[in-house]
């Protein structure tokens, strides 16, 4: 029996998708067809009904707050409920929903529900701990204490989703809310460029004449880029491993929408991250399909540029511009003040969230006033939290890479002889596609990580979570099979 079949239970009567689609196409007409004055009490009650069944929903089955998570944090700043007296958004409703339901689950005790400690837990509680640490001496203890709590919820989500992910039919229903939540997001970047006033339309390549950067609902456009990234990466991963053409057709539909939206939001951070993590999906590939992904791939590139080679070439090489490219230049700028930062504060830290406190005495003529927030993240965990931030950073980065290493070896008839050349033939043979799927979100956001401030990304987390989580499953179906 499938994980979907045994891990979900059965509903009797009418089929509760088909009840759910018909109830939610009858709200849409009639608000689209209703009297303009009874519009928007319509829309409060359907929301406060769509709310009652989603807290129903959570506590019935608590697995659906992943994708529900998932989808909820593609509308950021739109998704945000009340702003008094403490902003709350969707995804945080979910998340506390979801937190509260689990330890429902742990209290009742239900052992699927229990977390397993792992390598990585114990990269994210250095991480914690040295938050912790650069408490004391930082230049802004308020913002640090925001900044912590803010940590803390991070690593309950990946508590929460890691314990989840466990199951396949949750990794499925998350990749597949993962994966629409980006062409969704993308669907509403197209309409901004084209003239939709939706979401945010304020941000803007160069000055006021230059085209529109699509962003969605996000604040920075080359976050919404990131999150299309890896959404692409993972529609790619499901077209690579789909077993007939009308299964890759919609993954196919799907990656090409979001690969369209990250090229609206002219994010050079956008393009790069999408770029490392397709030659992951290629390296992760099953040996008899590389040939055919490389050859996909190229032939992909060439027809992206060949549609527009001024705009996508353009981006590239402005990423060293730094004479005429302002935004290129505060980056790189930035990178030796941030190592200043670091010789003058590498005990404990300018705190965390407090770095724009110290930078201003750092800044380098030439570089833009208005950003004064850490760009590379790698660089600026050091700055924020000292020495324990830069050992933090480093035991996370081991315990994903021996992660995969360890159940690279593990499975397959044989152990690898030749170290990294054999790793990369067969590790798309000896990997599940859950685990694929987080590392190619893991190495898609590290290299965006170089240029943006990914700390509190809940994407970047969830395919940390991801990989933890298949590779607990996966040892336990090799035990299993051992004692059988």
């Amino acid at each position: 029996m499938s994980a979907t079949k045994s891990d979900t239970p059965a509903l009797g009567g009418f089929d509760i998708r088909l009840v759910t689609a018909l109830l939610l196409a009858a709200v849409i007409v009639g608000l689209l067809l209703g009297d303009p004055g009874t519009r928007s009490g319509a829309l409060l009650a359907t929301l406060a009904l769509a709310g009652v069944g989603v807290v129903a929903l959570l506590l019935w089955k608590a697995e659906w707050s992943v994708p529900l998570m998932l989808v909820a944090a593609s509308f950021d700043l739109g998704g945000r409920i009340i702003s008094e007296p403490m902003p709350l958004t969707a995804y945080q409703a979910v998340l506390l929903i979801g937190l509260a339901s689990w330890a429902l689950r742990l209290l009742g005790g239900d052992e699927s529900a229990r977390p397993r400690f792992t390598l990585i837990d114990a990269g994210l509680l250095l991480l914690l701990g040295a938050a912790l640490w650069s408490l004391p001496f930082s230049l802004d203890k308020g913002d640090t204490v925001m900044a912590i709590a803010r940590l803390v919820f991070i690593y309950l989500f990946c508590q929460l989703t890691s314990t989840f992910l466990r199951k396949q039919w949750v990794v499925d229903a998350s990749m597949a809310g993962f994966v629409g939540a980006g062409v969704l997001q993308a669907l509403i970047a197209l309409a901004q460029v084209l003239g939709a006033s939706i979401g945010n339309t304020a941000v803007r390549v160069a000055g006021p004449t230059s085209p529109l950067r699509g962003s969605a609902f996000f604040e920075d456009p080359n976050y919404l880029a990131a999150m299309l990234a890896a959404a692409v990466v993972v529609a790619a991963i499901k077209v690579v491993h789909a077993r007939s053409l009308r299964q890759a057709i919609p993954w196919l539909a799907a990656a090409g929408v979001s690969a369209l939206g990250v090229y609206v939001t002219y994010s050079r951070t956008g393009l790069l991250a999408l770029a490392v993590g397709l030659v992951v999906v290629w390296a992760l590939a099953p040996s008899g399909r590389k040939r055919w992904v490389f050859l996909a791939g190229v032939l992909a590139a060439a027809g992206i540029v060949a549609a527009n080679p001024e705009a996508v070439i353009g981006r590239f090489t402005t990423l060293t511009d730094v004479d005429s490219d302002q935004s290129a230049a505060t980056r790189y700028y930035m990178i030796t003040s941030t190592l200043e930062i670091i010789r003058d504060h590498w005990a404990m830290g300018t705190g965390l969230g407090a770095f724009d406190m110290a930078y201003p005495a750092y800044r380098i003529a030439g570089s833009s006033f208005s950003v004064i927030r850490p760009h590379q993240l790698p660089l600026a965990m050091w700055a924020e939290m000292g020495i324990a931030g830069l050992v933090a950073e480093i035991t996370i980065t081991l315990a994903v890479l021996r992660t995969a290493w360890t159940s690279i070896r593990a499975q397959g008839s044989s152990a690898i002889p030749n170290g990294m050349v054999d790793l990369l033939a067969e590790a798309g043979d000896r990997l599940t596609l859950g685990q694929k799927a987080g590392l190619a979100i893991i190495a898609s956001y590290a290299v965006g990580s170089l240029f943006q401030y990914f700390l509190y990304i809940e994407y970047l987390w969830f395919g940390v979570a991801l990989l933890a989580g298949s590779t607990i499953a996966r040892a336990a179906l090799s035990s299993e099979v051992q004692d059988v």
